[in-house]
């Protein structure tokens, strides 16, 4: 379901937030964006793949550091995928 994987995603991005990755006596912080999007076997795999990227994307510019879900459909599919030339 898209809250398990959105559960699982913000669980890694906390894991990983947690154990900072250590120079010697420098602690190096880490963050993580994640986007996530329910399987749909009715979908096209592009069409999934663009709405994903753009969860993560929309992860990045909001902040970073964490876990956008993208709901089946919400993204419009790009020109490619329709079929359209430019």
């Amino acid at each position: 379901t898209l809250e398990g994987a959105t559960a699982l995603a913000e669980r890694v991005r906390a894991l990983l937030a947690d154990e900072p990755v250590r120079s010697g006596a420098i602690a190096i912080p880490i963050t993580a964006s994640f986007g996530v999007r329910e399987f749909d076997p009715d979908t096209d795999d592009d069409r999934i793949t663009v709405e994903v990227d753009e969860a993560l994307y929309s992860a990045k510019r909001s902040g970073r550091d964490r876990v956008v879900a993208s709901p089946r459909g919400r993204i419009p599919p790009p020109a490619h995928v329709l079929g359209a030339t430019m």
